[in-house]
């Protein structure tokens, strides 16, 4: 497990990261079931849809940046209204902070090879058998 810290800085340049993959097209969330109201996807569109931002004036981007849903965003859903939350836009996030560990070289992937040992009757062992 690997922890992240969410403060005012932190969460800033995790958006402006986010953003970056986003925009250079190396994010991708899946869409089968986007337009299949209370699913994963959807939920995470309307997140997505529902978050506002702010860049205060002369803010730096990886600094500054302020993203959220507000608290009070609600989605009309066959069950009735629901709050919006973020769980699912801030784990897409997350995949941010993965990228930049792997170009630190502070997580590291590594690649294994599977093998299956043959099989074999231990009663082949003992005599008389």
């Amino acid at each position: 497990m690997t922890p992240f810290k969410f403060t005012r800085q932190s969460k800033a340049a995790l958006g402006a990261a986010f953003l970056a993959l986003v925009e250079t097209g190396r994010f991708k969330y899946w869409i089968d079931d986007a337009d299949q109201v209370g699913s994963d996807g959807w939920w995470f569109w309307q997140q997505a849809a529902y978050c506002l931002y702010e860049l205060p004036p002369g803010g730096l981007l990886q600094r500054d940046l302020r993203w959220s849903i507000p608290a009070t965003a609600r989605v009309s859903t066959p069950s009735g209204s629901q709050p919006v939350h973020d769980d699912r836009l801030l784990s897409a996030t997350l995949i941010a902070e993965l990228d930049r560990l792997i170009k630190e070289g502070k997580l590291l992937f590594g690649s294994a090879e599977s093998a299956v040992t043959p099989g074999f009757d231990p009663l082949d062992e003992l005599p008389g058998w």
